[in-house]
């Protein structure tokens, strides 16, 4: 049986009104956690950065840094301790200075 044109445009606006419906729905899930992943990634990259930062300074003043000391500023997360230890690593006088937890802590 052949279709007719009240068919077809019945049919084509159930499509495009289900396209859209689906569309708007994963929109409004999307949007919210696009936003907070990027939220995330630029934390996570800012935290990155100090620490590399840090390194770098500490580097610049003392040549050699043990790999411990490494992996304790890539442990830490929060990025005002980090800012912390940052000013700290301008002025200090040895490494142990800039505060990094004892591995006995």
């Amino acid at each position: 049986m052949a279709k007719t044109v009240v068919d077809v445009a019945r049919e084509q606006g159930f499509v495009a009104g289900y396209s859209k419906t689906i569309a708007e729905s994963i929109a409004k899930g999307i949007e919210p956690n696009l936003a907070l992943g990027v939220k995330r990634g630029i934390e996570q990259g800012k935290k990155l950065a100090k620490q590399e930062s840090i390194i770098k300074v500490l580097y610049s003043r003392f040549r050699a840094i043990p790999d411990p000391v490494k992996y304790k500023i890539h442990l830490i997360h929060d990025i005002a301790r980090l800012d912390t230890i940052f000013d700290k690593a301008l002025t200090a006088e040895t490494i142990d200075d800039i505060g990094l937890p004892n591995d006995d802590s």
